[in-house]
């Protein structure tokens, strides 16, 4: 019985992949074919692949009034933000929703139910898999670092990692401060360019005095990395995510491409800590002595011989992160702080049902479609967790 439901789970998670590939061609009020004056069009697949339509007869409603030949329907003729005051409130599977092709019926707005579920499908894989890989990226960089180096195997020529520290603090003060909408204002570009700039290279030369007079030039220093990757994590745990992330998102400006930013560099301290953990055990291994004597790089050590050995926990992490991440894409926009209100996901579509308390179908189709979506993770990631290396990852839950 477990293993016909762990199917189950698994035909769900890649029907939900084809579903997010195939939105367009879903739900959309446009055709897949239709021929109009003997001319072939296949404005939903053109929407598909460029993201537009092939021709500029499809950019508003009079094209259905030209002489159609013959016609094929998307399976859902309706996009997600389409609204329609006539057709508010459609109840599910009665004969006025069935006519009108409106299968899970419709929101206050006339908005389709199945075409906002798709549209949701497309935003919840889309935030799940893009925070997840900026996490993994960081996570797994920051965590085998600090575990391979520790504090006394990375050294550092000391003008070199000064510069490098320059430079970093520079990236990140382009970053927040010339990208941000109120330093534009105040000054221009080209000003902000010349500032920082100047700024740089009054640093260089500080720097380059101090370590020229009090050190030699090519003295190398140890750099604590294990130490200082750890009081990072530290740092960014003890601040509450939610309460940061709500506050971050009630300043910048709202897009899905924002959302996975912020939960992806939030939430990479759960697989640095596994990594670290990991690459302590596997580096003491007489196999990875045996590959130093031999003089390989550390570089070819770590993505070489650590990294396969670090798969299941990372493929784990995968699977419960994902959860994760929609979970909180569909907290921040029940809260109104998530999507633009021209964008739809599972969790608008619930913040939308409050105000309408009786009509059930708002709440059920999406609070369904999440149920599962995070269930079948879960199960999924339990599932690598028993099979794959189970005495070795017993203790796995402690990370989640």
């Amino acid at each position: 019985m477990k293993e016909l439901l762990r199917k189950w789970y698994a035909i769900y998670l890649l029907l939900l992949i084809v579903v997010a590939l195939l939105s367009s061609l879903l739900a959309n009020n446009k055709p897949l074919y239709c021929k109009i004056d003997n001319t072939v069009y296949f404005p939903a697949f053109k929407e598909w692949i460029w993201g537009k339509t092939e021709n500029n007869i499809f950019v508003n409603e009079e094209w259905k009034q030209k002489n159609i030949q013959s016609i094929i329907w998307s399976p859902i003729p309706y996009k997600y933000f389409q609204q329609n005051t006539n057709e508010s409130l459609f109840q599910p599977f009665t004969k006025e929703s069935i006519s009108a092709s409106h299968w899970l019926g419709t929101d206050h707005l006339g908005r389709d139910i199945f075409a906002g579920l798709i549209n949701g499908t497309k935003t919840a894989l889309l935030v799940g898999i893009g925070s997840i890989l900026l996490m993994l990226f960081f996570g797994f960089n920051l965590g085998v670092i600090s575990g391979y180096y520790g504090n006394s195997l990375l050294k550092f020529n000391k003008i070199r990692f000064f510069l490098l520290l320059i430079l970093l603090l520079l990236s990140i003060a382009y970053l927040i401060v010339f990208k941000h909408q109120f330093a534009i204002e105040i000054i221009d570009n080209h000003q902000f360019t010349a500032i920082i700039g100047f700024l740089s290279i009054i640093f260089i030369l500080i720097g380059i005095i101090i370590l020229g007079t009090k050190y030699r030039l090519n003295k190398t220093f140890v750099f604590p990395m294990d130490a200082t990757i750890l009081k990072l994590i530290e740092l960014i745990n003890t601040i509450p995510k939610l309460l940061l992330l709500i506050t971050i998102m009630a300043i910048v400006n709202r897009s899905i491409w924002t959302i996975i930013v912020i939960i992806g560099l939030l939430g990479w301290t759960t697989i640095a800590k596994l990594t670290r953990s990991e690459t302590l055990k596997i580096k003491e291994m007489e196999y990875i002595t045996a590959v130093k004597i031999l003089g390989l790089s550390d570089f070819k050590i770590i993505y070489k011989h650590i990294f396969p050995n670090i798969i299941p926990p990372i493929l784990i992490y995968i699977c419960f992160g994902i959860a994760s991440s929609i979970i909180a894409e569909a907290g921040l926009s029940f809260l109104g702080l998530g999507l633009p209100a021209n964008e739809v996901s599972w969790g608008s579509m619930l913040s939308a049902s409050r105000e309408y308390i009786s009509s059930w179908w708002l709440l059920f189709f999406p609070g369904l479609a999440l149920f599962l979506t995070i269930l079948s993770l879960h199960k999924i990631g339990e599932f690598i967790r028993k099979k794959y290396q189970p005495q070795k990852l017993q203790n796995i839950n402690s990370y989640f």
